[in-house]
């Protein structure tokens, strides 16, 4: 019944679509459809699931625990690895990571195991559900995964009018040097994943990043394509910038 009910709200959230369809996402529709769903109550939520977590770092690492996107999987441990976070979610439908480590898993999965772009973006609808922040970064990271900055860009806009929580700051990120490629950015502020950074007046990157008023942010930005997920001791010893 619980996976029944928890399908069926993020089915309503999607305003209708069908949860295991491939359905077209227009960016007009879609973004009042979510919109619509700002003014949910979020003010007992912000930063706060039934596991407490306070940053979309420590909510990327607990989804890296259930679901990590180092590892290559074969045909069986897809499927396997699917269940077993649908089972767990089960269980605890309102846990924030495994919603975020299933968004993942369906953005990234070939369709042979059951990924679909449009049951990642129900994924990330439920994440935004529970917390504006990071739900405006689940459909971020989905749009990026599609290959759609401009939507993916408009989701990571919508994510710096969300209200800072009490002991939280905004910082800014800038990488002013001429490239001809996007640019991209990285560090402890989000659990050393690579996300966007975009085009600003000026011919500058930027990006705003939500952290705790008691961390330092460290970062390094990323102009070489070719790397993925750089690990944290590539980035210490600034083999990359």
């Amino acid at each position: 019944m619980k996976v029944f009910l928890h399908c069926v709200f993020m089915g309503t959230l999607l305003g209708g679509n069908l949860f295991f369809g491939e359905a077209k996402f227009t960016a007009s529709s879609e973004r009042e459809s979510y919109l619509f769903h700002t003014n949910i109550e979020n003010d007992h939520k912000n930063f706060r699931t039934e596991n407490y977590f306070s940053t979309f770092a420590e909510v990327d690492a607990a989804a890296d625990q259930y679901a990590s996107t180092k590892n290559i999987f074969g045909f069986q441990e897809e499927n396997d690895l699917r269940k077993s976070l649908l089972k767990k979610l089960e269980a605890d439908s309102h846990n924030i990571a495994l919603n975020w480590a299933l968004m993942r898993y369906y953005a990234a999965a070939p369709n042979f195991v059951g990924g679909s772009t449009s049951v990642a973006l129900q994924y990330a609808g439920y994440v935004y559900s529970l917390n504006q922040y990071l739900g405006c970064l689940a459909f971020e990271y989905v749009y990026t995964k599609r290959k759609e900055l401009e939507d993916a860009e408009f989701w990571y806009k919508q994510s710096l009018i969300t209200q800072l929580p009490k002991d939280m700051y905004w910082e800014e990120i800038i990488y002013s040097k001429t490239s001809h490629t996007g640019i991209k950015v990285t560090g402890n502020f989000n659990n050393w994943k690579v996300q966007n950074m975009y085009s600003a007046i000026g011919g500058t990157y930027k990006r705003r990043v939500m952290v705790p008023k008691c961390e330092t942010c460290i970062y390094k930005v990323i102009v070489d394509y070719s790397l993925k997920d750089p690990t944290k001791q590539q980035l210490s010893n600034h083999i990359y910038w």
